[in-house]
């Protein structure tokens, strides 16, 4: 059994339509939301005074890929073609499961900052440079890449596509598949 938590006196923004609470206390047992409202009772909570903060629900982003944390930045001012043949081809084929695993901790943690509590985590990078032809089973197992999304306690499901074809493929397509001259 947990602590209760009494959240007092902030501006509570409700699941309901248009509806704030100020001021608004939330009560927290059991690691839940017991009750939302103005000048709850609660003796025995520990209280919390929220004074002059926003008190809401977590956001909810339903298109992130967490195991790309540790390579944010890189591919800011790259086109398409570029992260697709860079990241994706490029520098993912050099991810170990811990690599995988490691981006997708702090990516969580990223996004729990942010104030997102719930994700869909397109997590593609799932082959090690040892099984470039499959997932790597490797990557299901404690301590592994899916492991991480609930390592930083947020909840989340996991999406995933077909690994990006060899840029041989694109050959003749006209495509630009050059490497990006920058963030390398």
């Amino acid at each position: 059994m947990t602590e209760d938590i009494l959240l007092a006196g902030g501006t509570a923004v409700t699941c309901v339509a248009d509806e704030v609470l100020w001021p608004g206390d939330i009560l927290i047992r059991d690691g839940r939301i017991a009750a939302i409202g103005p000048h709850l009772e609660a003796d025995s909570a520990r209280r919390i005074d929220v004074s002059g903060r926003i008190v809401m629900p977590g956001l909810v982003d339903t298109h992130r890929h967490t195991w790309q944390s540790i390579v944010r930045n890189i591919a800011s001012d790259w086109t398409l073609d570029q992260y697709l043949v860079g990241l994706h081809i490029g520098l993912s084929q050099y991810f170990r499961p811990e690599d995988t695993y490691i981006g997708n901790l702090l990516g969580a943690l990223e996004a729990l900052d942010a104030g997102i509590t719930t994700l869909l985590d397109w997590s593609h990078n799932l082959y090690t440079p040892s099984t470039r032809t499959r997932p790597s089973t490797r990557c299901a197992k404690p301590g592994s890449a899916p492991s991480s999304r609930t390592a930083a306690g947020r909840r989340s499901g996991a999406g995933s596509c077909r690994p990006v074809p060899h840029p041989e493929t694109y050959a003749g397509s006209g495509r630009n598949t050059s490497p990006p001259t920058t963030g390398w």
